[in-house]
């Protein structure tokens, strides 16, 4: 059975999206190269997940059924790196922290639908897809871990150390976007881990722990599965009670290792105590301030290069310099992202970096527990949306976490 080379999956009961859609289909079809236009139902994530095609176009709101971010999500879980299809977003959803968390996550672009070029820069960007006899895709590239600074000197001997240790846990304390994620993951890397390493949110976890070690599950953790647990708390202790009970009988891997990612010293303590870890703690990017200019000019140079185009000049990466990051690493790269997205120019950078950074601003205060909004508002939405958290999210212009909040303060009120 032949795959065509592009699926669009557009909402098409939207006219200037059905009519992208055919704009698309016919001026691929002018080319030579197949496509085929999906029908969005309560299917979809199936339907796409079976697809061979080298390349996707997603709307970011699937309906009331999931996002394209979700199935690229699902999607990169499903192929091996070497293998991943090209991901293209077309949509009108404006923010910006999407736009962000799409390309980082390996998106070859995402693209305003209602611009004037929408059209001509998508076929641009399948097109190169397609003559590319290796797909970028920044997961694919070296872990991101630079720096010069003697704090960054004293961490990377650190990351040695442990990296040749034989226990299973691995503490990993840090601020707000100081690079826990990315420390896990080289340490895991250095480990020569012959397991899946599969990184799990704990915020939106919504299995029972135990699944991660049923024996009847294909992946098992401490068998043939490592895992990265990001933003771990208090409110895990559930996982910590569960790692404490069984630790001696889960480990049959000396290369499968869970890394613990947390900001809260507590959290940190308390696994310490209780499980076989080592630790290891992160500084944040005022504690490296001297590395901030090789980061601007790497993630500038990143950017630029993923569709081989330019859009920011080195030279304007000293701007970059100049300002406070309290956000640490995610911030500097979320606002470089926004600049890049925004073609910023010598006129326009400084404005652009400030705007970016009001733009972070705001999504890190939408991941916080929200203040206005109310639990009828949110559960109404959230049903709505067949229970589907990122698609309520979208719709209240919030993040997952403040839904989450709201329902469960005041179901305990």
């Amino acid at each position: 059975m032949m795959q065509e080379d592009v699926c669009i999956v557009l909402n098409e009961r939207e006219s200037l999206k059905k009519n992208m859609a055919e704009a698309l289909e016919t001026k691929l079809a002018k080319d030579n190269i197949t496509s085929k236009r999906v029908t969005i139902d309560q299917n979809i994530e199936r339907v796409i997940l079976e697809q061979g095609s080298k390349i996707f176009v997603f709307d970011y709101l699937l309906g009331n059924y999931t996002t394209g971010l979700d199935i690229l999500f699902k999607l990169s879980a499903k192929y091996k790196e070497s293998s991943m299809p090209a991901v293209i977003f077309l949509t009108d959803e404006p923010s910006i922290q999407a736009a962000v968390s799409a390309i980082q996550l390996g998106a070859k672009d995402y693209i305003q639908i209602d611009t004037p070029q929408a059209l001509e820069r998508t076929l641009n960007v399948i097109s190169n897809c397609l003559v590319r006899d290796k797909k970028i895709d920044i997961r694919e590239q070296k872990i991101e871990f630079i720096g010069e600074c003697p704090a960054f000197q004293t961490l990377s001997s650190q990351i040695k150390v442990l990296s040749a240790s034989s226990k299973p846990i691995i503490v990993i304390e840090g601020s707000l976007g100081c690079g826990k994620e990315t420390v896990a993951n080289l340490i895991l890397r250095n480990k020569q881990t012959n397991t899946l390493i599969k990184t799990y949110d704990l915020r939106f976890f919504e299995d029972n722990f135990e699944s991660l070690i049923d024996s009847s599950n294909p992946l098992v953790l401490g068998d043939n599965l490592s895992v990265i647990a990001t933003n771990c708390s208090d409110e895990h202790d559930e996982l910590l009670k569960l790692i404490n009970k069984k630790a001696s009988l889960i480990w049959k891997n000396d290369k499968a290792v869970l890394s613990i990612c947390t900001s809260s010293h507590n959290t940190a303590r308390a696994w310490l105590n209780l499980t076989p870890s080592d630790y290891i703690h992160i500084p944040d990017l005022n504690e490296r301030r001297d590395d901030i200019p090789i980061l601007c000019q790497h993630y500038v140079t990143k950017f630029g290069q993923l569709q081989h185009n330019q859009n920011l000049n080195l030279k304007l990466s000293s701007e970059f310099c100049n300002k406070d990051w309290y956000g640490g690493i995610d911030e500097l790269q979320s606002v470089v992202s926004y600049c890049y997205l925004k073609n910023s120019n010598e006129q326009s950078i400084k404005k652009d970096i400030e705007d970016g950074k009001l733009f972070w601003e705001a999504s890190y205060r939408a991941s916080q527990p929200s203040d206005y909004l109310d639990r009828q508002t949110a559960y109404k939405t959230l049903e709505e949306s067949n229970f589907h958290y990122r698609i309520a999210a979208a719709k209240l212009g919030c993040s997952i976490q403040s839904i989450k909040s709201v329902l469960a303060q005041e179901a305990n009120t």
